[in-house]
């Protein structure tokens, strides 16, 4: 699996997006779950901003982080059908940084109802499986 440091290195694009996400994850961060699973994968670096620059998380908050994303996923209310997504913690200049890989769905995924389809580094609702 490639580094956090080159994931950033890449920058944000097709398969990449960075979220500060230091108020927690919100619906946006679902709905590029929702479009990766739609399309063909990628990573969402949490604690990363639009610029690549690495602000991280808060670390208190993490573990609770970590729990609300799984838990979310799983969710057949939230999720149909529910993504497997594998969520990481790693550690840059002493940041801590959360990493959600998601894997291509064969079926089309929707986040509350709604598909979401990635378009370059763009996240869109509905459109067809790329």
């Amino acid at each position: 699996m490639i580094s956090l440091y080159d994931l950033i290195n890449m920058g944000e694009g097709e398969r990449i997006e960075f979220k500060t996400a230091s108020k927690g994850v919100h619906d946006d961060t679902f709905e590029t779950v929702c479009s990766f699973g739609n399309h063909r994968g990628g990573d969402i670096l949490l604690g990363v901003n639009d610029r690549g620059r690495v602000v991280g998380l808060p670390r208190d908050s993490v573990g609770a982080l970590l729990k609300r994303i799984r838990n979310r996923c799983a969710c057949q209310d939230v999720f149909s059908p529910t993504v497997d997504v594998q969520v990481e913690v790693g550690e840059l200049w002493k940041r801590q940084v959360v990493r959600i890989h998601v894997e291509p769905n064969p079926l089309r995924v929707a986040y509350k109802g709604v598909p979401y389809v990635r378009l370059g580094g763009s996240d869109y609702k509905g459109g067809r499986n790329g």
